[in-house]
């Protein structure tokens, strides 16, 4: 990322920025300590569900750092939360594989990154919902949001 791409400025953004960050390190570090506790050998498709659902979150959050501290566009961000989360899951995998009573899963890793994958779609729903709304003219002055017909 280029130091153009990076947004300048003050305020209530700016904070919003660092604690969106925050959360995002936090929950990498709880997938860390996660992978990282030994003797868990249950397997059931919960596992699956908890590793979609780990790395869900890991992107929503990375979205949302990168959309209050970038100024990427919207295509750009959500492929850089995207790689950055599936990236986190090669990771977290090559990690589990020195870990005592654990191993590094190819399946897991593609569950985390269709988690990932999930949560970048939801994001860009959101996003194009957002942005299908307009601006109407208010008898009292003001703008008001509506959804186009």
């Amino acid at each position: 990322m280029s130091s153009s791409a990076v947004r300048h400025g003050s305020g209530a953004r700016d904070v919003l920025a660092w604690f969106s960050w925050g959360a995002t390190l936090g929950w990498m570090g709880v997938i860390f300590y996660l992978s990282s506790r030994t003797g868990i050998r249950v397997w059931s498709p919960l596992t699956y569900v908890a590793h979609f659902a780990e790395y869900f979150i890991l992107t929503l959050l990375l979205c949302l750092a990168l959309s209050l501290s970038t100024d990427a566009g919207r295509g750009r961000l959500l492929l850089m939360a995207l790689l950055a989360s599936s990236l986190y899951g090669v990771s977290d995998e090559l990690h589990q594989a020195f870990v005592p009573t654990r191993d590094a899963s190819v399946l897991d890793w593609v569950v985390d990154t269709a988690g990932a994958g999930t949560a970048v779609l939801l994001w860009r729903l959101g996003l194009t919902l957002r942005s299908s709304q307009v601006r109407v003219p208010s008898v009292y002055g003001h703008n008001r949001r509506s959804r186009q017909p």
